[in-house]
């Protein structure tokens, strides 16, 4: 994984004592800055805002929106399908 160009991380904030899981986002937020490229799929909305530059928010499979983290924040179909 050291030498790993492109990781995937599932739910790596999941489970994780709230004060553990600002060192994971800061160990993720800085895998760019090594020539890494991430790719999470994560629940903790709050987590997505921190660390991801684009998002695509999938519901029962389908993606249903995509853009920058605010995009998707705000996108309609992503309120709806998240509060119902």
């Amino acid at each position: 994984m050291a030498d790993a160009q492109v990781l995937l991380l599932d739910e790596p904030v999941a489970g994780i004592a709230p004060e553990m899981i600002e060192r994971i986002l800061g160990v993720i937020q800085d895998l760019p800055t090594q020539g890494k490229s991430v790719m999470l799929i994560e629940h903790n909305l709050d987590a997505v805002m921190q660390v991801c530059n684009r998002v695509v928010f999938m519901d029962a499979g389908a993606n249903i929106s995509e853009g920058t983290p605010q995009q998707v924040r705000d996108d309609p179909r992503v309120i709806e399908a998240y509060i119902d």
